[in-house]
């Protein structure tokens, strides 16, 4: 039984297909004015008007029929069945870069065009309106990470830390508290997004991963000014875009009432 070939153009037919028209093109470049003959000192009235439209659908019937042969040539090279094995081959090839970026473009590539908000490594460069949303989405924990990589000391990030026991034996969620699986270390989400001044805490830079000492930096950290002050901008942000009483929303309302 013959071998059967795919009915759709292959990428290599098709930039095949699109040199030779842009090649014509580019040759009938000026060709309506050979056509057209330009006779400025007869008044319009009397200009051959029949004429004109005549040798524009010369002009079309010739681009047509150019357009119309390339295609019949282009099924022809796709239907025969002698094509060399290496031709096959680099159509192939074509074919699946064509295929992929097509994806890229059409669907996107998560890892390469979007700009994550919830990544801790990114809250360094959000603008103001990628904090506005992050606030409104809040921060993002991976609950499947119950447990962290253990370091040379066999110790590890474990999400018991997300917990806080007050001293009434009371406990309450640290919501401030993001561990990144891929730098192995927790951050300070109010802190990091909201900060003021320059820090040297690693909560608030690049991350503390000192497992053995994670328990009593954590305590340490929420119990200082600048944490507090940090939570308290959190906070009121958050409640200001739930009520839609940020500034922007405020003037939309305006122009919507004009």
């Amino acid at each position: 039984m013959p071998p059967k070939f795919r009915k759709y153009e292959s990428g290599y037919e098709k930039r095949k297909k699109k040199k030779k028209l842009e090649e014509f093109i580019q040759s009938q470049r000026g060709a309506l004015d050979k056509f057209l003959i330009k006779e400025p000192q007869i008044p319009v009235e009397n200009q051959n008007v029949g004429n004109v439209n005549v040798d524009v659908e010369i002009l079309e019937n010739v681009v047509t029929t150019e357009k119309s042969n390339m295609e019949n040539e282009s099924v022809d090279l796709e239907n025969r069945g002698d094509v060399n094995g290496d031709d096959v081959n680099l159509n192939n090839e074509d074919d699946n870069l064509e295929d992929n970026v097509n994806d890229n473009v059409e669907h996107g590539n998560p890892s390469e065009h979007l700009f994550d908000i919830f990544d801790p490594r990114n809250w360094d460069a959000l603008d103001s309106k990628m904090i506005d949303l992050l606030v409104m989405e809040g921060p993002k924990r991976d609950l499947s990470v119950v447990n962290g990589p253990k370091d040379k000391l066999s110790r590890r990030f474990t999400s018991n830390l997300y917990t806080r026991v007050l001293s009434n034996g009371e406990k309450c969620d640290r919501d401030w508290l993001v561990y990144s699986k891929e730098f192995d270390k927790v951050f300070c989400f109010c802190c990091k997004v909201f900060k003021r001044v320059i820090s040297k805490g690693q909560l608030t830079n690049e991350g503390f991963g000192d497992w053995s000492h994670v328990g009593g930096r954590l305590r340490e950290h929420e119990r200082g000014m600048e944490h507090g002050k940090n939570m308290t901008t959190w906070y009121e942000l958050r409640q200001r875009l739930q009520k839609n009483q940020t500034i922007g929303k405020t003037f939309q309302r305006l122009i919507e009432k004009e």
